[in-house]
């Protein structure tokens, strides 16, 4: 179905919502000759035939083919078209693109322009295609592997945590010398193994201080590291404090860490039940409920929460001890069936 309405008499508002909003490719394909700004309305709707795509990718106008770089429809062999543009724009977009090719990323990694040497806009923008390439989700194994020795900090940290990266590669990228956002990013990805988990427990900077924070999160992280950093959580504030705790927070930033870190163990889903049982102790309210929900939580500790000064917390306490005891139940009673 073709505009119903004359565009030319409405104004440059109008026309952009109505051609945001326009679902048909022949009503697109026939606004692809407009003026610039229009072209790149068209360019971005996902319902832009690929025909008119391939039309738009020869405009003369770097933000129309940048648009249909960036646009969800275009095929891969489009794009691969786009990733040999002139505009670093338009090939940054390639390189964001979640239906970029391998061959292509490939290309990009390799892209001339990792390091700009020209004056003005571009000199601010150096390795932005690899960094976009190594957050890209469609970004492989072995692409991945390539970008683990770049010489800039922000691609090899989103190595470091992106989820297609193996498990012996994210090993080899521990350094002591190190980035703190290569080895923060190295603590927190699940696929890390167990040797380097150890080793980045261990690790400690003058200025950034360690990693315990970000491993406390890791699912992958030992049970007797979880346990070890429960231990050193303090749990003294006493419950006419924990009235104040929003005032203390601003005005203590090291209570704020250790929020931050209890917080992190009671989210973990691998963090055993002696770590919890300290947990239960938490002066914050925002842990004891997490505490309470977690799995490996013990039916003792989740009853003596029964008697809890913050009601959340009780409410919580007998509502999972309800349900923790009837899947308890049922689980008898299946294996009493089987047995007969």
């Amino acid at each position: 179905m073709l505009v119903q309405v004359d565009l030319e008499r409405v104004s440059p508002d109008d026309k952009i919502r109505i051609i945001e909003s326009l679902t048909s490719s022949a009503d697109l394909a026939k606004l692809s000759n407009d003026y610039a700004p229009y072209r790149v309305l068209v360019a971005k709707n996902p319902h832009t035939s690929l025909r008119t795509l391939w039309k738009l990718s020869k405009d003369k106008e770097d933000d129309v083919r940048e648009a249909v770089a960036n646009n969800s429809t275009a095929s891969a062999p489009l794009l691969a078209k786009l990733a040999e543009d002139s505009c670093w724009k338009v090939r940054l977009a390639v390189a964001n693109n979640k239906h970029t090719s391998l061959d292509t990323l490939n290309i990009l990694i390799g892209d001339s322009q990792w390091c700009c040497y020209s004056y003005g806009e571009e000199e601010e923008h150096e390795g932005q295609i690899r960094i976009a390439v190594s957050l890209n989700p469609n970004t492989s194994e072995y692409l991945l592997y390539k970008l683990k020795i770049d010489f800039l900090d922000a691609v090899r940290a989103n190595v470091a945590k992106h989820p297609n990266m193996d498990s012996m590669n994210l090993g080899k990228m521990y350094r002591p010398d190190e980035k703190y956002s290569v080895l923060r990013n190295l603590a927190q990805n699940p696929k890390t193994p167990e040797e380097t988990i150890r080793e980045l427990n261990k690790w400690t900077h003058p200025s950034y201080g360690n990693l315990h924070l970000y491993l406390a999160g890791n699912p992958s992280t030992p049970a007797d590291l979880l346990e070890s950093y429960a231990n050193v959580c303090s749990f003294e504030m006493n419950s006419q404090e924990n009235l104040e705790l929003e005032e203390e927070l601003e005005e203590n930033p090291s209570i704020s860490e250790e929020l931050e870190l209890e917080l992190a163990l009671a989210d973990n889903p691998s963090t055993p039940a002696e770590a919890l049982e300290k947990l239960s102790k938490s002066p914050y309210e925002e842990v004891l409920l997490k505490v309470v929900a977690h799995e490996n939580t013990s039916l003792g500790v989740i009853s003596s929460f029964f008697h809890s000064p913050h009601w959340r917390v009780q409410n919580r306490a007998y509502g999972q001890f309800a349900k923790r005891r009837r899947r308890q139940n049922n689980a008898n009673l299946r294996a009493e069936q089987g047995g007969q």
